[in-house]
């Protein structure tokens, strides 16, 4: 069943939009977003976009996962420094064992 249903205008080969689900009822649960462009689907289905998310409402119980892995985490400025008030890029590795 398709929930929504969405058309984004494309500007020089590219575009970009947002989904809400206020207006579906029971927004819960798996979806599976699908983006594609009519010119791509003449080259099948394997031209699509494909990606399923998980949606919850505000009222679900959620259960996180947890785990008992540590986590080597490091963070790198790109000039060497991290400066407060001064915009860098900011690089991190994470590493588990």
């Amino acid at each position: 069943t398709i929930a929504k249903r969405e058309m984004v205008k494309m500007e020089a080969g590219n575009g970009s939009g947002s989904l809400t689900f206020e207006d579906v009822d029971e927004a819960s649960g798996t979806y599976e977003i699908r983006a594609y462009t009519k010119w791509g689907l003449n080259f099948g289905e394997s031209y699509a976009f494909t990606k399923k998310v998980n949606v919850y409402t505000g009222t679900d119980d959620i259960e996180a996962e947890t785990s008992s892995d540590e986590f080597d985490v490091q963070f790198f400025a790109e000039s060497g420094h991290l400066v407060d008030g001064l915009s860098t890029s900011l690089a991190f590795k994470a590493i588990s064992n």
